[in-house]
C-alpha cells in the first residue's frame, strides 16, 4: 500500500486490515512515497516526518509492515521501480497486491511503465458503496484485455476522511481526533505539522 501518508489516517488503516482479512495477505507493506513525481514536494512534509507517522500508526498489528524502500532512494518514487525491487526481495514466488481504490482504476494506465507494473503485482481495488461497480468492472476488464492487468476488487465501505481534509482542520486549529491514531496526532503536534 503505497501512497503520500501526509498524514496517514485512520481510513488507510481500515483499508489495510480489510485487504489483508478478505484476500488471506500475509502481510501489508506500507511504502511511504520519497519523492512523489506529480506532488510539489515543497507542500509535503518531509520523508523522514511521513515515515514516522508510519511507524507509529501501524505499530502493534503484526500484519502491518512498514518500508522505507522509497523513502531510502533519492530517485523519483514510481510504482514499477517499487515492485521490481519488491519482486527482487520477496522472490518470484511472490504473490504482491497492489492496493487502491476502485476511482484509481481509471488512472493506472497512466502510470510510467504501467505494461511492466502489470507483471508483477495484483491490483487490490476497494469498492466503495456509491461508487459505480459497472464503471469499475468494465475499467478492470479494459485494463485487462490491454495490459494483461490481474484485479480484484473487494467491498469496502465508505470513508469520507482524506489526509487533504485532515490537513486543513489543524492548519485552520481544528480537532483532528479519532480520524488518525493519538500517536500520529501527538507526532505532528509535537513537529507542528501542518499548521497554518
Amino acid at each position: 500500500m503505497g501512497g503520500t501518508f501526509d498524514p496517514i489516517h485512520s481510513a488507510h488503516l481500515m483499508l489495510a486490515e480489510r485487504m489483508a482479512g478478505y484476500l488471506e495477505l500475509d502481510k501489508v507493506l506500507f511504502v511511504p512515497t520519497g519523492r512523489p513525481p506529480h506532488k510539489d514536494e515543497s507542500k509535503v512534509a518531509g520523508a523522514r516526518h511521513r515515515v514516522e507517522m508510519v511507524r507509529l500508526a501501524i505499530e502493534g498489528n503484526p500484519r502491518f509492515e512498514l518500508s522505507t524502500i522509497e523513502s531510502d532512494s533519492a530517485e523519483l518514487s514510481y510504482t514499477y521501480r517499487t515492485l521490481a525491487r519488491l519482486r527482487e526481495r520477496c522472490g518470484a514466488g511472490a504473490e504482491l497486491y497492489y492496493i487502491v481504490g476502485s476511482d484509481v482504476l481509471e488512472g493506472l494506465r497512466d502510470f510510467k511503465n504501467f505494461a511492466d507494473i502489470c507483471g508483477e503485482c495484483v491490483f487490490a481495488a476497494a469498492l466503495r458503496p456509491g461508487s459505480s461497480e459497472a464503471r469499475a468492472s468494465e475499467c478492470a476488464e479494459g485494463l485487462a484485455s490491454r495490459y494483461g492487468a490481474r484485479i480484484v476488487m473487494v467491498p469496502f465501505i465508505e470513508i469520507g476522511i482524506s489526509s487533504t481534509v485532515i490537513r486543513d482542520i489543524i492548519a485552520n486549529g481544528g480537532s483532528a481526533r479519532y480520524l488518525l491514531p493519538d500517536s500520529v496526532l501527538a507526532y505532528i503536534a509535537a513537529n507542528r505539522l501542518f499548521e497554518a
